[in-house]
C-alpha cells in the first residue's frame, strides 16, 4: 500500500516538472523567433 502510494507522489512529480518545463520551453520558444526576427 505505502509503495502505491509513493508510486503516485512520484507520478504526479513528474507531471507538474514534465508540465513547467514544456510551459518554460514554450516561452522561451516564442521568446527566441521574437529575437530571430529583430535580428534578421
Amino acid at each position: 500500500m505505502f509503495s502505491g502510494i509513493l508510486a503516485e507522489i512520484m507520478v504526479s512529480y513528474w507531471m507538474i516538472t514534465f508540465h513547467s518545463l514544456s510551459l518554460a520551453g514554450s516561452k522561451y520558444a516564442t521568446c527566441f523567433k521574437e529575437l530571430r526576427r529583430k535580428l534578421c
